[in-house]
């Protein structure tokens, strides 16, 4: 068989993501952010709704059957230990320098 003949999978157009900034509006846009925030793969900002910043990698989310028992969890930029996130707790998401 010859390597060059087989079918090639066209490729993925990701959305740019970088320096976007979102303010949490429903629960299906910030479940749609988050999602993105997963796929980004790289450091994000939250900021949670009482105003407090935290800036860090995405690597899973949990839905459940409300926002209060679903989470974002991430490593902090900082390197302290992994943080969990309810979802009802975050106002908004940006890239690393723009508040979400």
């Amino acid at each position: 068989m010859d390597p060059n003949e087989f079918e090639i999978a066209p490729g993925v157009k990701r959305e740019q993501l970088q320096g976007s900034v979102w303010q949490a509006a429903n629960p299906d846009e910030l479940k749609a952010a988050l999602e993105k925030a997963f796929d980004y793969r790289g450091d994000v900002t939250i900021t949670r709704k009482d105003g407090s910043l935290i800036e860090g990698y995405v690597f899973d989310r949990r839905q459940g059957t409300t926002l209060a028992d679903s989470y974002v969890r991430l490593y902090p930029k900082d390197g302290s230990e992994k943080v969990a996130i309810a979802y009802a707790d975050i106002a908004g998401l940006g890239s690393p320098g723009k508040r979400g």
